[in-house]
């Protein structure tokens, strides 16, 4: 009781996709009998007329070979007859009826299906399961549901019925061609009545669903931490992964510009730090590159290692476009060439003074 108490938040998307992968589905058992009623009224709607003449033509099959029934294949015959006439009534409506079950069905579940429902369960067969079964909160809820809906239906009919009663006991003064039509009417507008009745069941049966399917499957808010630590990852692991991958990065970058010759900057959004070997490459080499804080790193690790920095904003953004360790393209090669060659130059100068 404590911990179903203490479930008080909503499931999370997560564990709602969990449980009705598991097979808890919210379905409703009043929504399917509504399509069951809705399909045979429909057909019986708009074939009514076909359907009485036809169970008129297996009527005369039976009363027209009365006679003739005098050994068993002269009733398999008759039998035969009416089984066509009658077959030719009750396979539609039997298809329409399993057709609107199966759609509202998957509507409801959303394309999916109880799996713990497929199987044999033994604890199902247990006799003192069933009975706590039928003595539970949940069968006691579902049979005055039963009841309040036979009630209801039945309200409903009688209304259609007790005004349309006397119309019916003169039916059978009336021919007998007509006879099936007008009662068919009339019980086509009780059919009516008690799908009507239905559809207020199912709609109220269907939120109280839903609302038990919600209220079961709430979640406490330890749970949904856990849920959440399980999905993004132990808080404590993702801040050491982090830390390595900071650490690699910053050793990666010190390799990178422990090879540098100059480094070309915004000066301050941007760094690009370059490499040369005269006859040994085509073209200088992008071996660093960063923008804001990282420029930031660059252009303090170049302090560090005595790498020239030469300010050319336009180049620098330039530069930034390419990739890391990557030849520049041949547009730039007049710019750096210029600017190598003035770092040439003022090492050349401060080699001169050290030697002087």
């Amino acid at each position: 009781m404590a911990e179903q108490e203490s479930r008080t938040e909503a499931a999370t998307p997560a564990r709602m996709s969990k449980v009705q992968a598991d097979g808890d589905i919210a379905i409703s058992k009043e929504a399917t009998t509504l399509a069951t009623l809705a399909a045979g009224l429909a057909v019986f709607g708009a074939f009514a007329s076909t359907m009485a003449h036809r169970l008129m033509i297996a009527l005369g099959e039976v009363i027209g070979h009365a006679g003739e029934v005098d050994s068993p294949a002269a009733i398999g015959r008759v039998l035969a007859s009416v089984g066509v006439v009658a077959g030719s009534v009750i396979v539609p409506t039997g298809l329409a009826v399993a057709s609107a079950v199966v759609v509202v069905t998957m509507l409801q579940s959303g394309l999916r299906f109880n799996r713990r429902a497929i199987g044999l369960h033994f604890g199902r067969l247990n006799p003192l399961t069933g009975f706590s079964n039928l003595v539970s909160a949940r069968h006691l809820v579902e049979s005055a549901q039963s009841i309040a809906k036979i009630v209801c239906i039945g309200v409903a009919i009688y209304v259609i019925a007790d005004q349309k009663i006397a119309a019916l006991l003169t039916q059978f003064t009336l021919p007998v061609a007509t006879m099936p039509i007008m009662i068919g009417e009339e019980l086509f507008a009780m059919f009516l009545a008690g799908t009507l009745a239905q559809t207020l069941i199912a709609g109220v049966d269907l939120l109280w669903t839903r609302q038990q399917f919600a209220t079961r499957n709430r979640m406490s808010q330890e749970e949904i931490k856990d849920e959440q630590r399980e999905t993004d990852g132990n808080p404590e692991v993702k801040g050491k992964l982090r830390q390595l991958r900071a650490r690699q990065a910053k050793r990666n970058l010190q390799r990178a510009m422990a090879q540098a010759t100059v480094v070309v900057t915004n000066p301050t959004h941007y760094a690009v730090a370059l490499r040369y070997d005269e006859g040994q490459a085509a073209a200088p080499r992008v071996v660093a590159k960063g923008a804001d804080h990282q420029a930031a790193r660059i252009r303090e690790l170049a302090r560090e290692l005595s790498i020239p920095m030469i300010a050319n904003p336009p180049l620098a953004r330039a530069l930034f476009t390419l990739d890391e360790d990557s030849e520049i393209t041949p547009e730039h090669y007049r710019a750096v060439a210029e600017i190598i060659a003035y770092v040439w130059r003022l090492a050349q100068q401060a080699a001169i003074a050290n030697h002087s």
